[in-house]
């Protein structure tokens, strides 16, 4: 079928880089929002209590009570004895396995789950001077390889010690932070004006689907599989990922070896032309109301979005009582929308 003008009778080379562009966000996503869930399957003897109790129920059983789990090769079923009444409960959960766990107070579990954002800060605007300088194709090439290295390495470096763990966190969090600059960049090549809304709309679209895939696919695999499998396989899904768009991407489209000519032109021409020495009016941007209403909304949704990200799955452990199988149901049902 013959392109017409604006190429909208065909599958278009820079929608396709839209979708592949959304797969990053998905992975990068998934790896920021999945370590909430497996900090609390690291985390030994947490105090799940059965039932809904009143909250002072709750309180006095975190403070005096401790729930013991037993794990029995048949059937993989689980018992929890409680220390002061000794009676032998069972659970409903069969998809727990045996793993190896941790004595982490709540400090050093907030602090865990807190690097990455310590790395994830400090290079967001390098992100941008590197995909300038080398093109986005290799920054997010580069930074998916070195978060799924990362990443396989994240069960040796729990086992090392803890300040190994921050600081392999941390250092995912830093590669992360060139993500959204180098996305940008790349779009500012391949997106028309009459177009960037939609092509970014396709791409940012990924953040809602790696939240979902974060915290859905990753309970349910820690219930089969233990925390550390999951992790070897989010790693090894990133590597594949790596090599696909390694093949895939592209800078802009006049290095695209199978971009048609009529796109490549309609593309081409429909770019803005900037110059290299525009000045840039700092204090008209800093005086206007309209940009600090922008940052205001921008940062309190923000703080919202992320407080639930990385602190929901430790709430729901340690106060609701949620075990982690019903925890991916939840999400599953639309409960975190």
């Amino acid at each position: 079928m013959a392109c017409t003008k604006r190429v909208t009778g065909c599958i278009s080379t820079r929608y396709s880089l839209a979708v592949l562009l959304m797969g990053f966000i998905i992975y990068f996503f998934t790896l920021r929002s999945n370590f909430s869930i497996i900090v609390v399957a690291m985390v030994k003897h947490s105090a799940n209590n059965e039932g809904n109790s009143s909250s002072e129920n709750e309180c006095s059983n975190v403070n005096t009570t401790q729930v013991i789990k037993y794990f029995t090769r048949e059937n993989n079923t689980v018992f929890e004895l409680h220390n002061e009444t000794r009676e032998l409960w069972h659970t409903n959960s069969s998809d727990y396995k045996i793993q190896d766990k941790f004595s982490w107070d709540p400090i050093t579990q907030g602090r865990i789950i807190g690097a990455y954002s310590y790395g994830h800060v400090f290079s967001q605007v390098m992100g941008g001077f590197l995909e300038a300088r080398f093109g986005g194709k290799k920054v997010l090439g580069l930074s998916i390889l070195l978060s799924s290295v990362l990443t396989l390495l994240t069960p040796a470096a729990a086992f090392a010690g803890e300040w190994w763990l921050f600081v392999v966190r941390v250092a995912v969090g830093f590669v992360q932070g060139v993500t959204y600059p180098s996305i940008f960049g790349i779009l500012s090549r391949w997106a028309p004006p009459s177009e960037r809304g939609r092509l970014l709309t396709i791409v940012t679209t990924g953040e809602t689907l790696g939240v979902f895939v974060g915290f859905t696919l990753t309970a349910r695999l820690i219930t089969l599989f233990g925390w550390a499998v999951t992790l070897y396989i989010t790693g090894g899904a990133g590597l594949v990922f790596c090599c696909i768009w390694c093949l895939l991407a592209f800078d802009s489209p006049s290095v695209h070896p199978r971009i048609s000519d009529v796109e490549r032109k309609y593309i081409e021409s429909n770019l803005e032309t900037t110059t290299k020495r525009r000045e840039i009016p700092w204090f008209k941007m800093l005086t206007s109301p309209h940009l600090w209403v922008l940052i205001y909304i921008h940062c309190t949704d923000g703080w919202g979005f992320f407080m639930m990200l990385t602190c929901l799955p430790l709430y729901m452990d340690t106060i609701l009582n949620f075990i982690l199988d019903a925890v991916s149901k939840l999400y599953e049902i639309g409960i975190y929308q």
